[in-house]
């Protein structure tokens, strides 16, 4: 199968704000490379590569097999499947934006946020629980960098890392959660403090101030240890990076902080922290230096 077209979109991984966003709140995603990919060909017959037919994105092909029907697609992922950077909503998102590509009568791809959270939930929520926020979707489709989106505020805006003396890494620990399953069971009340840390962490990144920055991402990582939403194994780990030279402050990151572990650090300790956690056998995502943007389309993709 030959391919006409390749969509493109970051990984992400949650920098504060989770949770909340469940309840319309504010959130920042990062958008990292090394980026998901969707090829797009012409087959005789159904061919649908890399993605699992009962997935949101499978779903969401088999309900408009009219749409669909004729072409070849082929989901890459350079993580190879090893999860928590946002698989599942990339292949969705990237299918989202090729039907409205094919549908619309705009030469310009045109995508709101209510639209993409609608036809989502439509595919990726069961009704049971709290529904996924979507706020990665927003971020891989529409942001670029670090992308915050506040839904119930109706804010989107997309940045870059502003610190001079700072620097952040994201790992895995190795991990995996079964995020759609542990949101069934999330009940907890959308917390003012919570909100107002990802306000101050908005704050500290807009204006380059790094304490105020810091004093936001702690008191988050607080309100989750209080809310008892961080992984016993996770909280093990964490004590474990806290006690590492140059660390400002760490955090599990999205369902229960399971997957990942994001480390503001002092840039001047980078190398000292990435042997630590070479030394853990824990495997590096990204840093500052992989940000990249939301979705890209390539219309004479190899």
């Amino acid at each position: 199968m030959s391919f006409s077209m390749t969509l493109s979109a970051p990984g992400k991984t949650f920098l504060v704000g989770e949770y909340i966003a469940m309840y319309g709140g504010p959130v920042f995603v990062i958008n990292s490379g090394p980026r998901f990919q969707l090829k797009v060909g012409v087959v005789d017959g159904d061919a649908l590569q890399g993605i699992h037919p009962e997935s949101p994105a499978g779903l969401f092909v088999k309900n408009h097999h009219q749409i669909f029907g004729h072409l070849g697609l082929k989901f890459f992922d350079p993580h190879e499947g090893r999860g928590g950077v946002g698989a599942s909503s990339a292949q969705f998102g990237l299918c989202l934006a090729l039907k409205k590509m094919l549908t619309s009568e705009s030469e310009q791809l045109e995508l709101s946020t209510e639209e993409i959270l609608e036809e989502y939930l439509k595919v990726a929520w069961s009704g049971e629980g709290m529904p996924p926020s979507g706020a990665d979707l927003i971020s891989q489709l529409m942001g670029s960098g670090i992308t915050y989106f506040a839904r119930e505020k109706k804010e989107l805006e997309a940045m870059d890392w502003p610190f001079e003396n700072l620097d952040f890494v994201v790992f895995r620990t190795g991990v995996k959660l079964a995020t759609h399953e542990h949101l069934k069971e999330v009940n907890i009340a959308n917390s003012e403090s919570a909100a107002t840390a990802v306000e101050k962490v908005r704050g500290g990144l807009k204006n380059k101030d790094e304490t105020v920055f810091i004093d936001g991402m702690t008191e988050f990582q607080n309100f989750l240890l209080e809310s008892k939403c961080v992984a016993p194994a996770t909280v093990d780990l964490l004590e474990i990076v806290n006690s590492w030279d140059g660390v400002k402050v760490a955090k599990g990151c999205g369902a229960l902080g399971a997957d990942m572990v994001l480390v503001i650090l002092d840039k001047s300790e980078k190398e000292h922290i990435l042997s630590e956690i070479k030394s853990l056998d824990k495997e590096l995502v990204a840093t500052s230096q992989d940000l990249t943007g939301g979705l890209n389309i390539d219309e004479f993709g190899e």
